[in-house]
């Protein structure tokens, strides 16, 4: 019975020391992620011309031109000053890519339709944002948009619905494992 009952502690200390390499290895590429979007953001910035007044509605078309950088397609840059955020965005949504850093789900700055998601790692300043808050973007040709927020939801779900219901001309969000919801940001 003795020998049964060191293998089951041997076993389970095994198994703790398994889950804890796990989250270390978890820990360590979601940081690598958020520092390989920083850096890109910094490769678009120093590309970008000098910044204008971007308008909505001012452009004919609402395709954004993308700018390729180590492979992946860009279409803007997001600052959000007040948390130290300036993160790239990526032309295409796609669960992984969104993990890697920011990507547009849909819509365009330029008809006042975009909306952009993120894993927590890159978005987790959206827990901490206030109404008024200023977030600004900024595309690939200079154009500034700049948004103030004015609804923050806390969601069970992120349905395409959701994420465009309101009209609002910009939209972030992210799942928050914190509160284990998404985090919906709306903004004029």
């Amino acid at each position: 019975m003795k020998k049964r009952f060191n293998l089951f502690i041997l076993l389970g200390a095994l198994l703790i020391f398994a889950g804890l390499g796990a989250m270390v290895l978890t820990q360590n590429s979601a940081e690598e992620n958020r520092i390989s979007a920083t850096e890109t953001a910094e490769k678009i910035q120093q590309i970008l011309p000098p910044a204008t007044e971007g308008i909505e509605g001012m452009y004919s078309f609402s395709e954004m031109p993308a700018m390729s950088v180590d492979g992946t397609d860009y279409i803007a840059l997001l600052k959000a000053e007040k948390y130290s955020v300036k993160l790239p965005v990526a032309n295409r949504w796609s669960k992984n890519s969104a993990e890697k850093h920011p990507c547009r789900f849909t819509g365009s700055c330029y008809d006042g339709s975009m909306v952009i998601g993120a894993g927590e790692v890159h978005f987790a300043f959206l827990a901490q944002l206030d109404i008024g808050d200023k977030i600004t973007v900024t595309d690939m040709l200079g154009a500034e948009f700049n948004y103030t927020v004015e609804k923050i939801l806390r969601s069970g779900s992120a349905e395409a619905e959701k994420l465009t219901a309101g009209d609002y001309p910009l939209v972030l969000f992210t799942f928050s494992s914190k509160e284990n919801k998404y985090i919906i940001v709306s903004c004029v």
